[in-house]
C-alpha cells in the first residue's frame, strides 16, 4: 500500500498566486471582507481598490444587498448596515476625509453625492454650490464643477452600469431667481461626468415647495414630491424625452404631519410619512383598472401597511425620525436609538437590527440606501 503524504498549505502560496487567479478567488468574498482584506496585504489593497478586471469579477460574482447608511456630525467616517449578516461596519472614505456638517445627498450603485461645505444663501444672491461624488469603499473621488444656483431643491443620480462603473448623470430642479409674490424661477440641470459638464435642460416658474429628499430613479424617470397648500404632487421627469408627468393628490388623503419618504422598492414606489392619526404609514402608487376606451392607466396610492402602534409610541413619537428604503426593506431611525427599526416589505414583518453604536459616536443627521459596487469610478 502507498502512503500519501499529507501537506500543508503554505502562507507563501496565497503571495505567490498570480493575480488573475487570485483576482477570481476574492471576487467571490462579500464587501465586508475586502475591507478587512485591504488592511492584511498591500498587493490585495492594490488589486481590491485599482483592478479594473477584479471590479468586474466582483460585480458577477459576489452577493450583493443594499447598506443601510447612517451620517453623523461627529464621526470622520460612516455606519453602514448590511442586511445579509445583520452587522453595522464602519467605513472611512480612504484619502478623502468627510468634513463636518457634509450633507449626503444621493447615491446609486456605489457612488456618494454629497455637498462639501455648507453654502449659505442670500436672498437673490447666487453663490456658487460645490458637489463631490465618491465611491467611499475606494476613495475614488471627483469635485464637481460649481453650480451656480440660488438653492438646490431637489437632486438625484442614477449610474450607467454598462459603462463599466465610469458613467453617471445627476438631475437636479435649481432656484435660480424669486419673483414678487413668491413664485421663483427653476431650472432642470443636469451632470453628465462623460462630458464633466453641466447642462440646463429646461426652465419654469413654480409656486410650489419642494420636499426636501432625494430624487429616486424609477422606472427610466427621476421622481419627487412638491406640495402646496392642498396637493401633494408626485413629479417624474423623463431626462430622454425631456417631458414632465405629474400626479397630484390631495393633502387630506394622507394627513402627514411632516414632510414624508419617497423610495423605490423592488420596482415599486412607496411613499412613508407620519400621520396626524399618530402612526408611521406606507402607501404604495398603485394602477387602477382601465376602461376599454382609455389608453392609459390612472394611479393612485394605497394604504399598504402601519407601523404597530406600540412601537411608534414607544419609540417614534414627537422624535426626529430617518426613514430609506430600497430592495425589500424600509428601515427607520431615531436619533435617541442604537438599533434601527427594520420593515420586511414582502413578509410585511417588522424587526430590529443589531445595536449600531451610533448614539455613542454622534447623533444621525442622514440616512441613505447605499448599493456598495468596489468598480464604481467617480
Amino acid at each position: 500500500m502507498m502512503l500519501v503524504e499529507e501537506t500543508v498549505m503554505k502562507e507563501t502560496l496565497w503571495g505567490n498566486l498570480p493575480s488573475e487567479i487570485l483576482e477570481r478567488v476574492l471576487a467571490f468574498l462579500p464587501v465586508d471582507s475586502l475591507i478587512r482584506m485591504r488592511c492584511v496585504q498591500r498587493r490585495w489593497n492594490e488589486l481590491i481598490a485599482n483592478s479594473h478586471s477584479f471590479a468586474k469579477h466582483h460585480a458577477n460574482y459576489s452577493p450583493h444587498s443594499p447598506w443601510f447608511m447612517l451620517f453623523t456630525r461627529q464621526m470622520s467616517r460612516f455606519l453602514a448596515y448590511d442586511i445579509n449578516c445583520n452587522k453595522w461596519h464602519q467605513v472611512s472614505v480612504p484619502g478623502t476625509p468627510f468634513v463636518p456638517n457634509q450633507l449626503p445627498l444621493s447615491t446609486d450603485s456605489g457612488l456618494v453625492c454629497y455637498r462639501r461645505r455648507y453654502v449659505a444663501h442670500k436672498r437673490q444672491l447666487q453663490e456658487p454650490i460645490d458637489l463631490l461624488v465618491c465611491n467611499p469603499l475606494t476613495g475614488s473621488s471627483r469635485q464637481l464643477p460649481s453650480l451656480n444656483a440660488m438653492k438646490i431643491e431637489v437632486l438625484g443620480m442614477v449610474c450607467d452600469l454598462e459603462a463599466d462603473g465610469a458613467a453617471y448623470r445627476i438631475f437636479t430642479v435649481a432656484n435660480v431667481s424669486t419673483l414678487v409674490g413668491g413664485s421663483c424661477d427653476y431650472e432642470v440641470i443636469l451632470y453628465d461626468s462623460v462630458t464633466n459638464q453641466w447642462a440646463t435642460e429646461c426652465s419654469f416658474q413654480s409656486d410650489e415647495t419642494w420636499v426636501p429628499r432625494p430624487a429616486i430613479w424609477f422606472q427610466g424617470s427621476f421622481c419627487f414630491l412638491s406640495q402646496s397648500e392642498t396637493f401633494y404632487t408626485l413629479q417624474f421627469y423623463d431626462m430622454q424625452q425631456q417631458m414632465w408627468i405629474k400626479h397630484a393628490t390631495k393633502r387630506e388623503q394622507f394627513f402627514f404631519h411632516n414632510d414624508p419618504f419617497l423610495m423605490e422598492c423592488q420596482g415599486r414606489l412607496f411613499i412613508v410619512g407620519d400621520t396626524l392619526q399618530i402612526c408611521f404609514q406606507i402607501l404604495e402608487l398603485v394602477e387602477e383598472e382601465a376602461e376599454a376606451e382609455e389608453t392609459h392607466r390612472s394611479r393612485k396610492w394605497v394604504k399598504f401597511d402601519v407601523m404597530p402602534r406600540s412601537l411608534y409610541l414607544d419609540y417614534f413619537e414627537n422624535a426626529n425620525v430617518i426613514v430609506a428604503g430600497n430592495g425589500n426593506f424600509i428601515f427607520f431611525q431615531t436619533q435617541g436609538c442604537e438599533r434601527t427599526l427594520m420593515y420586511n416589505i414582502p413578509h410585511k414583518s417588522w424587526q430590529w437590527t443589531s445595536d449600531s453604536g451610533v448614539v455613542s459616536q454622534g447623533s444621525p443627521y442622514a440616512g441613505l440606501m447605499f448599493q456598495p459596487r468596489i468598480g464604481a469610478v467617480a
